[in-house]
């Protein structure tokens, strides 16, 4: 029975690999920009091109905005699933085949893309491309737990409908990312840091850093063979900074190490050259910056962060 189950799975993957390359190739699959709120809705447009240019929100006023946090910015392909995790670690996929494009910004055309349960929010996000099915999935929480799942296992959650994990701590997701493996970068809003090995992660779960009330979890990323890694700030400073720069712990917890002082991050991906940056400010305006005016530090003590947006920062993505 297993067996025959794992052949429909490879039997559906082909078929929709077939699928996602004819629609490349008749232009039905371009680069987009998704915009994703706590509430389900999601918006998708096309990517802003040029560098240092301003796209106004437009039909969201400053009230709804705060109402929709957190949202969720990432680019991606048009017909790539959408993966999201709620508030009480539920796991939901949306095909990216229902939404259509809108014209940039316009909130009009954003449509409601999964179906939330009573007092349940959508707290993290992920843009899945299923003719490339990832070797692990990773989520982390607020307070520093994390978990790391085959994609077999997050197969499983997926389609169960139950929740990754009962916490009854008032701990929320803050992160889901997937990769090949190599060392997790978990980072709190304090500045502080670790980095150990993805492999280190218990099978039932550990606690990657302790945070205390005054702070919490804010990013985490994985370092496979990407030497330089890109931050930014909640006030719009950015810098950039060598992956050998952060030493790797062999395990979990182990003492944290510090980025620069008065330093907030929000924000970091791991590259191997300059990249663009799109983001969306507090005043609902979009920015994109290009990497290559950074100067690129080679330790935490070298960095020299440029404020390089004018305004405060809601969310970020990663122009690929």
């Amino acid at each position: 029975m297993h067996q025959i189950y794992s052949e429909q799975i490879d039997t559906l993957r082909t078929e929709i690999r077939d699928l996602h390359s004819l629609a490349f190739r008749n232009h039905l699959d371009p680069e987009v920009v998704r915009l994703v709120s706590n509430n389900g809705l999601c918006l998708q447009f096309e990517t802003p091109v040029a560098y240092e240019q301003t796209f106004p929100l437009d039909d969201l006023g400053d009230d709804a905005f705060g109402a929709l946090r957190p949202i969720h910015l990432m680019c991606c392909r048009a017909l790539d699933s959408l993966v999201v995790i709620t508030s009480k670690f539920r796991l939901i996929r949306a095909g990216g085949v229902g939404l259509s494009v809108a014209n940039f910004s316009t909130w009009h055309g954003a449509r409601s893309c999964i179906t939330l349960r009573p007092g349940e929010r959508a707290e993290c996000a992920l843009a899945w491309d299923d003719t490339q099915p990832p070797r692990h999935v990773v989520i982390i929480s607020r307070m520093g737990w994390v978990r790391s799942l085959t994609y077999s296992a997050f197969e499983q959650v997926l389609y169960s409908g139950q929740p990754l994990v009962n916490k009854s701590d008032g701990d929320t997701p803050v992160k889901i990312i997937c990769g090949g493996g190599g060392d997790l970068l978990v980072f709190a809003r304090s500045g502080r840091w670790i980095r150990f090995p993805l492999a280190a992660v218990e099978p039932a779960g550990s606690q990657a850093m302790y945070v205390d009330l005054s702070d919490d979890i804010t990013e985490a990323i994985l370092i496979e063979n990407q030497p330089v890694l890109y931050f930014i700030g909640a006030d719009g400073a950015m810098f950039g900074l060598m992956a050998v720069g952060l030493a790797a712990h062999k395990r979990t917890l182990g003492k944290p190490g510090n980025l620069v002082r008065g330093f907030r991050p929000i924000a970091c991906v791991a590259a191997k050259s300059a990249i663009s940056v799109l983001t969306l400010g507090s005043d609902l305006q979009f920015d994109v910056v290009a990497t290559k005016r950074l100067h690129i530090a080679e330790r935490p003590g070298e960095v020299k962060p440029l404020n390089v947006i004018s305004r405060k920062i809601a969310a970020v993505a990663w122009i690929r």
